[in-house]
């Protein structure tokens, strides 16, 4: 019933798990896997990300320059969400402008997948997608901004 499932439990965050009889096996992205007793497993909340679903929500997020247009960004970003054959159709993409951020406009980019097994990997196409759209319209990525003294 659990296997393969993506859970998330507390600090290990959205992890495949095996539930054993006494303790459950974890299966890091590492070369290493974490034992965790199962009464740990039922003491605290789990969440499951892909129970009776394996889709996948990818959440991505965008900073611009001030001198950017919000509407063309988020027609932008729209754009390499549908544009991407590895991301569904639905539910559907959203792109949203969260908030002005101390040098930048900050976006989020929300995109389901059905590849959850791979998922970073369609996270990192989408987000060369994005980068690219971003490029060739000219539009700014600004870096950090920090005063030393």
């Amino acid at each position: 019933m659990f296997r393969n499932q993506v859970k998330r439990l507390k600090r290990y965050s959205r992890l495949p798990f095996l539930l054993l009889v006494s303790a459950s096996l974890l299966v890091f992205y590492l070369p290493v896997d974490l034992i965790l007793p199962n009464g740990q497993l039922i003491s605290e909340k789990v969440t499951n990300w892909t129970h009776g679903d394996n889709c996948r929500r990818l959440e991505l997020n965008v900073r611009v320059g001030y001198d950017s247009d919000p509407e063309q960004v988020l027609e932008l970003l729209m754009n390499a969400a549908l544009k991407n054959s590895q991301i569904l159709d639905n539910p559907e993409p959203n792109a949203v402008f969260m908030e002005f951020g101390d040098s930048t406009l900050k976006f989020k980019l929300r995109a389901w997948t059905i590849i959850s097994d791979q998922w970073k990997r369609v996270y990192s196409d989408l987000a060369v997608d994005v980068h690219k759209a971003l490029k060739e319209s000219k539009i700014t990525i600004p870096f950090p901004n920090a005063i030393c003294i």
